[in-house]
């Protein structure tokens, strides 16, 4: 059967636009397959599950890692990754002491005491996790340099997008003062 005229321009346009539909398909599938595997925090510290990304703290991470200088992102990769297994605990923890709270919230009767008990228990989960990144980041820095840890510490103020932090007020004061 030989297509054509309108038929065959239709048939033609229609191919056209399934190849460009497909490529778009694939080159997103690829382009979220690549971000996964180049985001290790999102995974192997954090605990996430791939295609999932991770918890808001990957993302703290990852923000920390990518504002570091060069020289200081192999010691913080390092000490980090050597924590990786005990942070991935104490996040899983948290998420159980997440669903726990979902569970309060949503049980019927309410009960106030189930509630804050578990608040409680998120808060101190919550607070373990931190302290298990603190000590990692302690055991970065000190592998650091002091030009390093120097340069470091001028970007540790700055917000995300560039935007310096409020220097403490006693700093300020002293500065004034003089």
């Amino acid at each position: 059967m030989t297509l054509t005229g309108r038929t065959a321009l239709l048939v033609v346009a229609g191919l056209v636009v399934s190849v460009c539909v497909n490529a778009f398909a694939l080159g997103m599938l690829g382009g979220r397959w690549f971000h996964d595997r180049d985001g290790w925090m999102s995974r192997s510290v954090a605990g996430g599950e791939r295609g999932k990304g991770g918890p808001p703290l990957a993302f703290g991470l990852e923000r920390v890692l990518d504002e570091a200088p060069p020289e200081a992102r192999a010691a913080l990769r390092d000490a980090l990754g050597e924590r990786r297994r005990d942070v991935g605990e104490r996040l899983r923890a948290v998420g159980e002491a997440r669903r726990a709270l979902v569970a309060a919230v949503r049980a019927e009767p309410f009960d106030r005491g189930r509630l804050d008990a578990a608040l409680s228990d998120l808060r101190i989960r919550s607070t373990e996790v931190q302290a298990a990144v603190h000590v990692g980041f302690g055991d970065a820095v000190g592998r650091m340099p002091q030009p390093v840890r120097a340069v470091w510490a001028e970007g540790l103020m700055r917000r995300p997008g560039g935007r310096e932090g409020r220097e403490p007020r006693e700093e300020r004061e002293r500065r004034t003062d003089r």
